[in-house]
């Protein structure tokens, strides 16, 4: 376990993870909210006094960080779909870097993403957060057909989202068992109108014109090059 891996400091550390599922809308000040609500949740698990707070979302996520570091806490916010942060405003980056400012020993993140955070796309947007970047790479099997329907049958009961045999062969044949292409190929389907694609085969189409698939299909196809 990391426990063990870590040792008598694990419990010195609190792992704050951001699911940026939980967005209400898209904007820089809708993220650093979700980091306020999820730092400010896992601190309450402490007994740590945490001094008064600002009116600014971003200071008040500083004001904490503050009081959790001064107690020897290291923060650890783990940064789920990180590439989510491509449609904000690249200020988010200066915001993220202000944060790890106020102890950059003891605050820490972890970027989880699909995306090559190393590519120009990214690290031309990081600013000054880029000289805190390290990758570390981790590679998922392809899913065999029986693996990747039962996926697809547990996001169905997980939302709202309702597939026929049909659609999960279909979406089993598109994106060829890759993890990675069958969750956003889900994300996809369930925020979007049935309507848009009633059939197998319009569900195909409409996949393959979906820009959020193109992003991550170069992704893949820029790590096979540098292979």
């Amino acid at each position: 376990t990391i426990r063990d891996v870590i040792g008598k400091e694990f419990d010195r550390m609190l792992f704050v993870y951001i699911n940026p599922d939980e967005l209400g809308e898209l904007s820089n000040e809708a993220y650093l909210q979700l980091m306020f609500n999820a730092l400010l949740s896992k601190v309450k698990e402490t007994k740590i006094k945490i001094a008064k707070q600002s009116t600014s979302v971003l200071e008040s996520i500083k004001d904490i960080l503050a009081s959790v570091t001064q107690e020897s806490y290291v923060i650890i916010f783990i940064m789920n779909d990180f590439e989510l942060t491509l449609s904000l405003s690249p200020s988010i980056y200066l915001n993220l870097e202000s944060i790890m400012s106020v102890n950059k020993s003891k605050i820490l993140y972890m970027f989880c993403t699909s995306r090559n955070l190393l590519s120009q796309e990214f690290i031309g947007r990081l600013d000054n957060l880029k000289y805190a970047l390290t990758q570390h790479i981790i590679y998922y099997p392809l899913f065999e057909e029986n693996d990747a329907m039962h996926i697809m049958r547990q996001a169905c009961q997980r939302t709202t989202l309702k597939l026929t045999d049909e659609d999960m062969k279909a979406l089993y044949a598109l994106c060829g068992g890759h993890p990675q292409l069958l969750k956003y190929a889900i994300g996809i389907l369930s925020e979007s109108d049935r309507l848009l694609w009633s059939t197998p085969d319009k569900l195909i189409n409409y996949l393959v014109a979906h820009k959020q698939l193109h992003f991550v299909c170069n992704d893949i196809w820029d790590h096979l090059t540098t292979l």
